[in-house]
Order: structure tokens, then C-alpha cells, then sequence
């Protein structure tokens, strides 16, 4: 905990005649404020009491800081903040308190004893562990209790697991599911045999991560760990690993029971590994995913795998015809990405020909999609396209893929640039079930195959669009009167676009019966107040507002004054300045709005004055920053703002 400043009230030194008949004034008065000061502790103290015992634990803390703020010397204060954290049950925090207490308050205080005595106790209570899991049915703790203790909790070799030492009972019944996760970076020495928990625990484990190395440090020899050890319930691996030899040795060691491995070869070129016996020493894969590794498709269909993921280096992309001959043989696939998009798209016509129950597909880009789909028939998730980077391609065969389609896709990325030639969809179909589409358009072929899928699907709920070509095409008409639209992302849109007001102003016009609740706009150095940033300012449901500069515009504070007087529903604002300063004076002009619950800047540079004027937001309760800002204003709003994220010390919001 931050030590408090010591602003206690110092003992005047002697004063002599010298200060003549003012000398009798500063003793009374002097006299006066220590009184005062004893009884405004008192209150506070009391204060403190009532407020923690109507579970008001940050009220009371906040009162408790203030006490020791007043007297860092006094036992009272960290006495009360040690007793309102052992009513949470933070026991860590409590010890921390008195422990500080110890070390602050003169061993004369009549609380300094209590203080010891309640940090032995916090101490003690902290150490404690319950045994719960003995009681609990077998069947419980294996299905419900433990997957949720092991979530995403990866073991480390060199590191005992508290969990696994809590009694025999605990560590059999969590050994019983076979389902430990370790990770281990190959730069790391294996420790000795008898602390080594990977060898410990071998035949339980689920999951392995070999992890990349320090080229400083020699690397781990890893056949001598999958030789020696029996991992006869390891299911899934992921390795970082340029040495074809090691790689092949692994496999044959384990693969019998492997069903999803993944393989990153570090190295962008040459290949480091060829795969081609994989599919004889792994023959229950379901999942795979091969960075920068040559690999070949097997012999005859393999039919158990589910998914794949492809990626490769720009200067040595998959062509079509490997992509091809590889879907070819496993008809069984749900998920397929490759990456990068080569040059030849023809492929994608042949794709559910091959895989005739792909739900989701990504081909160039870094979108991967979660593996959740429904079960209906027909693609579920497309994205498609390299952004600015990829030279145009042709649609014919995305067309034809959108179209096969229509009935059952639910998501759409696309990006790119569009060759000349049949861009739209001219057939007159509906994408029944499409709710979610990005477009990232390099050209304007691109922005009118977007607009082609926009005016068949009534349904969308969800729009992230950029335009690159300065000219939108009027995307924002057909846009403005989906009904279920409820979010929009508009980037390098020109700040004159009268699409974009249409827009706007369409959904004001609705007032409440406005659907569009969440936004997202770039500005550039060209934005300023002009019809549609005022009609953004209006718009009537609009919870969610994040906005972005790709160039600082001179307008900048003048649009965030607007902002402030107008959005009467918003609750969150981000403003993302990165990489310029946040101009000052942009956080005081928020001070006065009356729903704004969060709040989220972005910059290198933010003054304190403006850090500050967060304080002034009257119903602000959560406070996210990337920013340099002082450590004591931290405190300060950290003590006055139920929660307050610092990203730049790797801090996360996690919404409730």
C-alpha cells in the first residue's frame, strides 16, 4: 500500500519574547487545532465504523486513509483500515495495513501492541487453507469445482502449484482428470528430478507449451524430455521448433495420443520442418495450425481433422494449387484459415466442394474466428482479403462463395482491392441470417461489392466500415435504414460525406426509437465541425462512443465540446489521441455531463490539470488510461473512483 504523506502536526519550537505579544496567541491557537484535530479523528473514526458496517467498505477506507493522512504516527488509523479489509475477508490487505502500522507508529503509541497482535492474527488467518473439496461429491469437483480453478491456468516446472499441495484428497481428485496445462521456454534449464513438476506429474498432463528460447542461452533438449516422460494423456501440443530432426522425434514419442498440435517455426525462411509424416504418427488429430512449416496433405483423406490453420510468409505464400490438393483430403473440416491470400483465388469456388461442412473460413488477414457456429447448413463465418498490402483480386469466386451462402452467413470481413469486372451481386437473394459485416475498402470495387451485401441484408445489427477511396459511394443511405442496426464503425470517412449525415440525422430523427446505441469514428486532420460531426452530437441513443484520430484536426476540442453538451444517453466515451497529445482542455469539457459513466483515454501526453478534471465527471465510476500520469494522481483517483485501470502498467479492465 502507498505510504500516505506525513502532514502530521509539528510541535512549534521554542518561541522566545521575541514574538512579543503573539507568543500566547500561537500557543492557544495551536493548542485549538490539535484539539480539533483529536476530535475530527474521533468523528471520522466513528464515521468509518458505521459506514463498513453497512458494507460500505470503500466509503469507510476512504475515511480510514484520511485519518492516517492526518496522523501517520497514530495507530488509529491503519488499526481501522486492518479491521474494514478482515470484514471483506481480505485477509493479505489487512497484514499488509498493520505491517505498515508496525513500521510508522512509535513503539510507545497504546495501540502499537494491538497492532502486532492483529497483524500475527491477519497473517496467520491469510495462511489458512480450507479443505473444502474433500466434502464435495466426487462428481462435482471433477465436472464443475476444478475446471473452473484451472481455467486458462497453465503449471510451471520450476514452480509447485498451491492447488496440488493442499492435502493428498485435493491432488488425487485434481490429478483424477488427467488435465494439467504446463508451459516451459526452451531457454529454461530443467530442473533437478525431484522438484521438477513436469516429471512429477507427467502422466496427467492435458496440454504442453514448449515456448520460444533466448538465443542467448542454450536451448533445452527437448527429445530427452518426450522420451524419458510418459505423457500418455497428452492430447494437445504447442511447440516453437526449427529442427526438423527434434520435430519428427517428438511426434513419433506422442503422437498416438495428440489431437490438437500446433507447430510455429520461428524462423521466416528457410523451412525449418517438413511434416509429411505427421499424418502417419498422429492419426486422431482434430485441430491443427503450422506456422512457416512446409507441410504436405497426406496420401489418402484423413477424416478426423476438424480444423486448420495455415500461415506462411508473405515472400513464400501457399499457392492455390497446394491449398487445394490440401482441403482436398480432409473432407471433414469445420474451420479452415490460410494465410496469406495468394495471388490465385480460384480455390474458393472449389472449397465447400472439398469440405462440404466448413462452418468458418478465413483466407489472408490475421481474423480468426472463435470456433462457435450453429450447425446450420452451409458457411457460417467468411473473411476474406489482406487489406492495403494485397494486390487486387478478382471476386468471382467470393461472389460465388456469398451467394452459395446466403441463406446461413451470420459474419462477413472483407478487405482488399477488387480487380475490374463483376463486383456486385446481381442475383436478387437475402442474406437471411447476416447480422455482423467489416469491410476494409482499398477501392472503390470494393465499395460497391459492400454496398451490393448491405441492400440484401435486413438484419444486420452490426457495421464496422473504411473507405480508403475519399468516396463512400452513399453507403450511408442504404446503411441508415437497417432497423436492427445497433452498432457503427466508420473509418476515413471524408468530413463532408453527406451519406454519413443522411445517417445521422435519420437516426436522430427517430429520436427514441433510434436503434444505433454503440459508435466508432476515426477523425483525420481535415475534420471539423461539419453536418454529420453535429448530427453525431444528436443522436439520441447513443450509449458507446469511441473516437479515434489518424491525424490530429485542428477542430479537435471544439467537436469534443459538442460531444460533451449533446450525446444525452451516452454512458462510455474513449477518446484514442495516439500517437499525438491530448489537447489540453479536452477532459474539463466532460465536467457537466450527466450520464457519463466511463472513461477511457489513449495518448502519450494528457496534463495534470486535465487528469484532474476526471474528479469533476459526476457520475464517472470507472476510469481507463494509457497514459504517463503521476503515481499521486493515481491515488487520488484511484481513492475516489470505484475503478480505475492503469493499461500502461498492463493493468485490464474486465467488465462485469
Amino acid at each position: 500500500m502507498t505510504q500516505m504523506h506525513d502532514t502530521t502536526i509539528l510541535t512549534l519550537p521554542a518561541i522566545t519574547c521575541y514574538y512579543g505579544q503573539g507568543k500566547n496567541i500561537i500557543s492557544a491557537a495551536t493548542k485549538e487545532i490539535n484539539q480539533l484535530t483529536c476530535r475530527f479523528i474521533e468523528n471520522l473514526n466513528e464515521r468509518s465504523t458505521a459506514l463498513a458496517n453497512g458494507a460500505n467498505f470503500d466509503l469507510a477506507l476512504r475515511d480510514a486513509a484520511f485519518m492516517r493522512l492526518l496522523n501517520p504516527t497514530s495507530s488509529i488509523g491503519y488499526l481501522k483500515a486492518g479491521t474494514i479489509y478482515q470484514q471483506q475477508g481480505r485477509r493479505k490487505e489487512a497484514a499488509a495495513m498493520y505491517e505498515e502500522g508496525i513500521a510508522n507508529v512509535p513503539s510507545s503509541d497504546d495501540g502499537y501492541t494491538n497492532l502486532q497482535k492483529q497483524h500475527a492474527h491477519a497473517l496467520s488467518a491469510s495462511n489458512k487453507r480450507i479443505d473444502f473439496i474433500s466434502q464435495l461429491p466426487l462428481d462435482l469437483v471433477v465436472s464443475t469445482t476444478l475446471p473452473l480453478v484451472f481455467h486458462n491456468y497453465k503449471l510451471s516446472p520450476h514452480t509447485r502449484c498451491p492447488y496440488l499441495y493442499v492435502s493428498r484428497t485435493w491432488q488425487q481428485r485434481i490429478l483424477q482428470r488427467n488435465d494439467l496445462r504446463f508451459d516451459i521456454p526452451r531457454s529454461d534449464g530443467m530442473p533437478h528430478p525431484d522438484g521438477n513438476q513436469l516429471i512429477k506429474f507427467a502422466p496427467h498432463v492435458k496440454s504442453l507449451t514448449v515456448g520460444d528460447w533466448d538465443e542467448k542461452k542454450p536451448k533445452l533438449r527437448l527429445c530427452a524430455i518426450f522420451n524419458d516422460l510418459d505423457f500418455i494423456h497428452l492430447t494437445h501440443l504447442s511447440i516453437y521448433c526449427n529442427e526438423e530432426d527434434t520435430l519428427i522425434d517428438i511426434l513419433e514419442s506422442i503422437g498416438r495420443t495428440l489431437t490438437h498440435l500446433e507447430v510455429y517455426n520461428i524462423d521466416d525462411l528457410p523451412f525449418g520442418a517438413d511434416l509429411n509424416c505427421v499424418w502417419d504418427v498422429c492419426a486422431n488429430l482434430v485441430s491443427l495450425e503450422v506456422i512457416h512449416v512446409d507441410i504436405q496433405p497426406p496420401s489418402v483423406q484423413y477424416r478426423t481433422l476438424k480444423h486448420l490453420n495455415m500461415r506462411s510468409t508473405y515472400m513464400c505464400p501457399f499457392t492455390s494449387t497446394v491449398i487445394n490438393d490440401t482441403l482436398a483430403k480432409f473432407p471433414s473440416l469445420l474451420s479452415v484459415v490460410v494465410s496469406p491470400m495468394p495471388e490465385d483465388t480460384q480455390f474458393i469456388t472449389r472449397i465447400q466442394h472439398h469440405c462440404p461442412k466448413l462452418k468458418l473460413f478465413t483466407c489472408g488477414g490475421d481474423s480468426y474466428f472463435q470456433c462457435k457456429y450453429q450447425n446450420q447448413n452451409g458457411l457460417e463465418k467468411l473473411s476474406v482479403g489482406d487489406g492495403d498490402e494485397q494486390e487486387p483480386y478478382d471476386a468471382e469466386g467470393l461472389i460465388q462463395l456469398l451467394l452459395r451462402n446466403h441463406r446461413s452467413l451470420n459474419q462477413v470481413i472483407l478487405g482488399g482491392n477488387l480487380q475490374q469486372g463483376r463486383v456486385s451481386l446481381d442475383e436478387e437473394v437475402e442474406f437471411e441470417r447476416l447480422e455482423d459485416i467489416e469491410v476494409d475498402a482499398v477501392n472503390d470495387e470494393f465499395v460497391e461489392l459492400a454496398a451490393s451485401i448491405i441492400r440484401r441484408a435486413p438484419h444486420l445489427r452490426s457495421i464496422n466500415i473504411g473507405i480508403r477511396t475519399g468516396d463512400d459511394q452513399d453507403i450511408f443511405d442504404l446503411i441508415k435504414t437497417l432497423p436492427h442496426l445497433r452498432r457503427l464503425a466508420a473509418e476515413k470517412i471524408h468530413p463532408d460525406s453527406p451519406s454519413l449525415y443522411n445517417c445521422f440525422q435519420h437516426h436522430v430523427n427517430l429520436g427514441s426509437h433510434s436503434p444505433l446505441k454503440h459508435l466508432k469514428i476515426e477523425f483525420d486532420e481535415m475534420t471539423w465541425e461539419s453536418p454529420w460531426v453535429c448530427a453525431m452530437a444528436e443522436l439520441p441513443n447513443l450509449e458507446t462512443l469511441v473516437i479515434s484520430v489518424f491525424e490530429m484536426p485542428d477542430d479537435y476540442v471544439s467537436i469534443i465540446e459538442m460531444i460533451a453538451k449533446g450525446c444525452p444517453s451516452l454512458t462510455y466515451l474513449e477518446l484514442n489521441c495516439d500517437p499525438y497529445d491530448m489537447p489540453d482542455g479536452t477532459v474539463a469539457l466532460l465536467k457537466d455531463h450527466p450520464t457519463l459513466e466511463g472513461l477511457c483515454l489513449d495518448a502519450p501526453f494528457i496534463s495534470d490539470s486535465d487528469i484532474m478534471s476526471v474528479l469533476t465527471i459526476p457520475k464517472l465510476n470507472r476510469f481507463i488510461f494509457n497514459a504517463p500520469i503521476k503515481d499521486y494522481i493515481v491515488d487520488l483517483l484511484r481513492r475516489n473512483i470505484t475503478k480505475v485501470v492503469n493499461e500502461r502498467a498492463g493493468e485490464r479492465y474486465k467488465a462485469k
